[in-house]
């Protein structure tokens, strides 16, 4: 028996093998449970991580061997892929409200206008400015239908616009002259009033307000 026992002390320890990966068990307050390379279930130890890591159950994390135990470093695997940003809904709004001076205006938004919601926003609100006007506003067939000015002073375009109605193209300012019908219209007869009148007629007939025969 002594020669047993010499032979069994006489017999190099096996040292435990140093796990470089591990899998994530489960996540804890104070550290995961791990699944060695080789075992089926997780041990109930709990190991410290790094703090700057989400870790999750499943993963395959590198594992730092530290004084007996072991430090979750970080995950591996496939690289991650960049997030693509969701496309955001698009917003949906009754109405707009928002402050001149002291005063709130609102103004309604559904399907079929855009209108003020009250007479204090009807009577003070107007689209675009004489020095900020819209560029156009255009309807079907670049025209504009069933447009109510309302009461007040109203300014259709700048004197460098161009104006038409009922279909004609759009035409600048005209200048009028008194001795000679440089509109192009002509079937009244000479003398500077039937001139006046020749250029008056040519101006309104461009402009698309009269239609002559």
């Amino acid at each position: 028996m002594e020669g047993i026992t010499e032979m069994v002390a006489q017999q190099p320890e096996q040292e435990t093998p140093v796990c470089n990966f591990a899998t994530v068990g489960a996540v804890y307050e104070d550290g995961v449970t791990l699944i060695f390379d080789g075992e089926a279930e997780a041990g109930e130890k709990h190991y410290k991580c790094n703090t700057s890591v989400v870790f999750a159950a499943g993963d395959r994390v590198k594992i730092l061997p530290d004084s007996g135990t072991y430090v979750v470093e970080y995950v591996v695997g496939a690289p991650a892929q960049p997030d693509t940003p969701e496309e955001p809904d698009p917003v949906e709004l009754a109405e707009l409200t928002y402050r001149s001076g002291n005063v709130v205006r609102t103004v309604s938004l559904n399907a079929s206008a855009l209108a003020p919601k009250d007479s204090a926003t009807q009577k003070n609100v107007t689209l675009g400015t004489s020095s900020l006007p819209w560029k156009g506003i255009n309807a079907a067939a670049a025209s504009i239908d069933n447009f109510t000015a309302g009461n007040g002073a109203h300014r259709i375009g700048a004197a460098y616009s161009s104006l038409g109605f009922f279909g004609a193209s759009p035409q600048t300012v005209k200048t009028v002259y008194t001795s000679s019908a440089n509109q192009g219209y002509s079937a009244a007869t000479s003398s500077n009033y039937l001139n006046v009148l020749n250029n008056v007629v040519g101006i309104l007939k461009a402009y698309g307000l009269i239609k002559t025969i």
